[in-house]
């Protein structure tokens, strides 16, 4: 998310970026509820800074979920895009990417298995990650969002 944020941003397009999941970063856990209405505020907030486009990376494990977060951010338009890999390299990525001896990287791993076979109802693109590197999969994200946005 930060590489689409920073590739807007170059571009000249107004922007404010969440990550939903550094929304839910607490211990205990947040009930669902928090995350939402968290989501919720900080969109309504960065609304009334006058930002046009604010793009949201969340971790949605079903349609449910997602319409949930969708309704959270209160958008007026939106585009919604599923990144999608096997659960191989979905596993390799966050292996490489997080702390190995953080307590919840057996559960976030499950997690990961378990999304890697979900599909959005309400997804504007699906864009399968197998392949590409970081930058090709913002670089992709990003002419989406100025193809929808910019009109």
């Amino acid at each position: 998310m930060t590489r689409v944020h920073d590739n807007l941003a170059d571009g000249g397009i107004d922007s404010a970026a969440i990550d939903v999941d550094q929304l839910a970063r607490t211990y205990p856990p947040l009930a669902r509820n928090r995350h939402l209405a968290h989501l919720s505020a900080l969109s309504e907030s960065f609304r009334q800074l006058g930002h046009q486009l604010l793009v949201v990376a969340a971790a949605a494990e079903s349609n449910d979920e997602l319409r949930a977060w969708l309704e959270a951010a209160g958008a007026e338009r939106r585009y919604v895009v599923h990144l999608i890999a096997g659960p191989a390299t979905l596993e390799r990525r966050l292996l490489e990417r997080e702390n190995l001896e953080w307590s919840g990287m057996p559960e976030l791993l499950e997690s990961a298995r378990r999304m890697s076979t979900v599909r959005f109802d309400d997804a504007d693109l699906e864009l399968d990650t197998e392949n590409l590197a970081r930058e090709e999969v913002a670089g992709a994200i990003e002419t989406q969002l100025r193809l929808r946005f910019q009109k």
